[in-house]
């Protein structure tokens, strides 16, 4: 599970904090990898390190 907070302004201007937390199945849901615990999809070591790269992660 990942929990971050995102900070942004509301209608009037002032900066609230937004909570977030999503997982490894919003994840599958949203990437429509169509699998599961028991049979997941299986990428290449290139294409999640492009993806990792791409959604500013670095250190891989």
């Amino acid at each position: 599970m990942i929990h971050s907070v995102l900070r942004k302004k509301d209608k009037t201007g002032k900066d609230i904090d937004v909570e977030f937390k999503f997982g490894v199945v919003d994840i599958r849901r949203v990437l429509d990898l169509k699998d599961s615990d028991d049979d997941p999809t299986i990428m290449s070591e290139r294409l999640a390190t492009g993806l990792w790269c791409r959604m500013g992660f670095n250190g891989i």
